[in-house]
C-alpha cells in the first residue's frame, strides 16, 4: 500500500520489518522488485518494467501494480513485454481472456503489427461484434481491404444502429483508396457505390463533429471521391467546424 501511495520510506521500512520476521521467505525478492520497479520508472522505464514483470506472487499484483505495468509498456512500446504480460494474465484462473486478448490485439495494431494481431485473433472464436470489428480492421491493415469492406457490410446488416460498423466500412474503403490510389472497381464497384451512398445518407454529419471527427473527414473524402456532390457540400460545412489539434 505504501508503494502505490508513492511513500518509499514507509515501503522500505515495512520491507525491512518483513525481512526480520521472514528472512528466508522468497517473497522478499518480489517485495524488493516491487519497490524498485515502482520508484525507478522515471529514470529507467525499461528496467522498471523488468522488475515489475519479475514479481511472481500474485497477491502483490493488485490492480494499481498491473496498471503501472500496462502504462509503462504502452509508454515505451515494448511489444514482447506486453505480449508476455497479457499472456500471463490470461493464465490466471477466472481471467477475462477475451477482453485481455482484445487488448493485446489493439496494442499490436497500434504498433503496426497487424500480422501478430491476426495470430491472436485466429486462435480464438470470432463470435462477438468486438472481435469482428477487430477482424475487419486487421484485414484492412494487411492489404485485404475488399474482404474488410465485405465483412463490414455484413456487420452493418446485422447491427444497423451501431456506428462502429459504419466506421469500419468507411475506414476499410478509405484504406483501399489510399493504398491503391483508386476507388474499388470490378464487379463489386456498383455494390460499393450503393453502400457508400446509403452510408452517406444514413449518417448525420452534424452529430460527428466532436464525437467522430476522423469519421466525418473520411465521409467527406468518400463523398468527393464518389462524386456525391450534394453530400460533399453538406459535409464540408461541418468539417470546417472540427477543432483540429496538432495530433489530429
Amino acid at each position: 500500500v505504501a508503494t502505490v501511495l508513492n511513500n518509499r520510506d514507509k515501503a522500505e521500512a515495512a520491507s525491512a520489518k518483513f525481512r526480520q520476521l521472514k528472512s528466508a521467505d522468497k517473497r522478499n525478492y518480489d517485495i524488493n522488485a516491487l519497490i524498485d520497479g515502482w520508484f525507478m520508472d522515471e529514470e529507467d522505464a525499461g528496467a522498471a518494467i523488468d522488475k515489475l514483470l519479475s514479481i511472481e506472487d500474485r497477491d502483490m499484483l493488485i490492480p494499481p501494480i498491473k496498471n503501472k505495468i500496462r502504462s509503462l509498456i504502452v509508454e515505451t512500446g515494448e511489444i514482447e513485454k506486453f505480449e508476455f504480460f497479457i499472456n500471463r494474465e490470461c493464465r490466471v484462473p477466472g481471467a477475462d481472456v477475451g477482453t485481455l486478448e482484445r487488448e493485446l490485439i489493439s496494442f499490436f495494431l497500434k504498433h503496426n503489427k497487424p500480422e501478430k494481431a491476426l495470430e491472436v485473433l485466429e486462435r480464438r472464436p470470432v463470435d462477438s461484434l468486438d472481435d469482428n470489428l477487430l477482424y475487419v480492421k486487421i484485414l484492412a491493415e494487411t492489404a485485404k481491404e475488399e474482404k474488410a469492406i465485405e465483412n463490414a457490410g455484413y456487420l452493418i446488416n446485422a447491427n444497423p444502429n451501431d456506428l462502429r460498423c459504419y466506421k469500419a466500412w468507411v475506414d476499410a474503403w478509405i484504406s483501399f483508396v489510399d493504398r491503391k490510389q483508386a476507388k474499388p472497381g470490378g464487379e463489386e464497384a456498383k455494390k460499393y457505390l450503393d453502400r457508400a451512398e446509403s452510408i452517406l445518407m444514413y449518417l448525420k454529419p452534424e452529430s460527428l463533429i466532436e464525437s467522430e471527427p476522423k469519421l466525418l473527414l473520411n465521409l467527406f473524402r468518400m463523398a468527393v471521391l464518389t462524386q456525391n456532390n450534394k453530400y460533399a457540400l453538406e459535409t464540408h460545412k461541418h468539417v470546417l467546424k472540427i477543432a483540429f489539434t496538432e495530433e489530429f
